[in-house]
């Protein structure tokens, strides 16, 4: 029927129509259909009316195309009499182009292959300012390909000005308020290169409004070979999302590669059961995430505790501790869900007397945190509520005396940790209203 492919499911409307092309009445008969996808198949049989010449006649039925990929349909019209069956089988390609990411942890990772064609995986191609560039489909070229041997290519060719090329991604299924990674890995020609990653709910380039990473006058000397490049963004509400590759380039630019789009979901941290936690005690924390799930001691992802989605992790600070994880696919890390660990000595105990000040405390427009003995390196101030979430957060590069504005926040119980390289402090303060 007339359904988008980003609208297949698992029971997608269909209908053959059946026509006479002979010199007599077409008896009934049977329509055998058969759907392949991979290694599973579905069949459907169908009595068939009598047809007039040159008449037809309409079945209507529904198919499973819900998975992602390449759907084969093979069909046989079995009536008596007929002498020449040829014009009555033959097959058919249905592509299911929908990606279901809704929920902690699911991702995908698009890489071209297996295609002949974009439209097989529901990708478009945009050429906005009508030059003679474009995005295209490159085949069976390994040398150039970032993984197995087709990706697409910015083309060089006759430009009118400076580039306005979009290759448009297929249909993604976002839940909303989960925070998404968009990357890809690139390689770039010669020249100045502008590009971005943006998202928005329809594949047409002027409703790609929401910019999740951009970069400009990006050199093949300041980035050899494949690189990845990417942003977070937070899907607005449940729904078909689409993803652009633009590149907007001043005129003169070489070539530019793209391959192996990932898409990727935060995971969900479970709460912990466990109310007291001391020094040495050892919990189990589990996430809801996929296979490539790893955990961290740190925000920037680099401290790496395991994989999995279960870690076991041993207390060995004090006060609150944060723990994170995020999906690490084909080298491209997610967005990542944190839980802080509050450990019984840190709640109005985990600072040690004579180390860490502040005051005023009940406070109401600011505080000031001071340190008798503060490291040389950066210091970062986080100030967390009393769910644990983070609401503020600076960065202090010098100085024992560090000034928190807290018009923002409203009145409550909060924790300012504050941590460097090597050392942290926590303590409790109150905002009046």
């Amino acid at each position: 029927t007339d359904t988008h492919p980003c609208d297949f499911s698992h029971e997608t409307p269909m209908q053959a129509i059946i026509k006479n092309l002979g010199n007599e009445n077409m008896p009934a008969g049977d329509l055998d259909i058969t759907l392949i996808y991979g290694d599973d198949s579905q069949s459907v049989t169908m009595n068939t009316p009598e047809v007039p010449v040159l008449g037809y006649d309409t079945l209507y039925f529904d198919l499973d195309i819900s998975e992602f990929g390449r759907h084969t349909l093979h069909y046989e019209l079995l009536v008596d009499g007929d002498e020449d069956t040829g014009n009555s089988k033959g097959s058919i390609n249905f592509y299911g182009v929908r990606k279901d990411l809704s929920g902690p942890g699911l991702y995908f990772k698009q890489d071209f292959e297996s295609i002949f064609a974009l439209r097989e995986i529901g990708w478009t191609i945009h050429n906005e300012n009508q030059d003679g560039r474009y995005w295209g489909l490159r085949l069976n070229d390994p040398g150039l390909a970032h993984s197995g041997s087709n990706y697409i290519v910015y083309f060089m060719g006759s430009q009118s000005g400076p580039a306005d090329d979009w290759a448009i991604s297929g249909c993604y299924t976002l839940e909303g308020e989960r925070k998404y990674k968009a990357a890809f890995y690139n390689q770039l020609g010669s020249g100045s290169h502008n590009l971005r990653i943006a998202a928005g709910t329809q594949p047409l380039a002027d409703h790609l409004e929401e910019v999740v990473w951009e970069e400009t006058g990006m050199t093949d000397s300041q980035y050899e070979g494949y690189h990845p490049v990417g942003g977070v963004f937070e899907a607005w509400e449940t729904g078909t999302y689409y993803f652009g590759i633009h590149q907007f380039s001043p005129m003169g630019s070489g070539s530019s590669i793209a391959d192996d789009f990932i898409v990727i979901a935060q995971p969900d941290i479970l709460p912990l059961d466990v109310d007291d936690l001391d020094t040495g005690d050892t919990v189990t924390i589990e996430a809801l995430g996929s296979d490539s799930l790893q955990w961290f001691a740190d925000e920037d992802l680099t401290e790496h505790l395991g994989d999995g989605t279960t870690l076991e992790y041993t207390i060995s600070g004090h006060g609150y501790i944060d723990i994170y994880a995020a999906e690490n696919v084909f080298g491209i890390m997610g967005p990542a869900d944190v839980i802080t660990l509050q450990v019984s000595v840190g709640i109005d105990e985990a600072v040690v007397p004579g180390e860490i000040k502040i005051y005023p405390n009940p406070a109401r427009d600011q505080i000031r945190i001071l340190l008798d003995d503060r490291p040389s390196r950066d210091l970062t101030v986080t100030i967390k509520n009393i769910l644990g979430d983070v609401v503020k957060r600076e960065t202090f590069a010098s100085g024992n005396e560090m000034i928190i504005n807290l018009s923002s926040l409203p009145g409550g119980s909060y924790f300012v940790i504050v941590s460097g390289k090597e050392h942290r402090w926590t303590a409790r303060f109150i905002k009046q209203p």
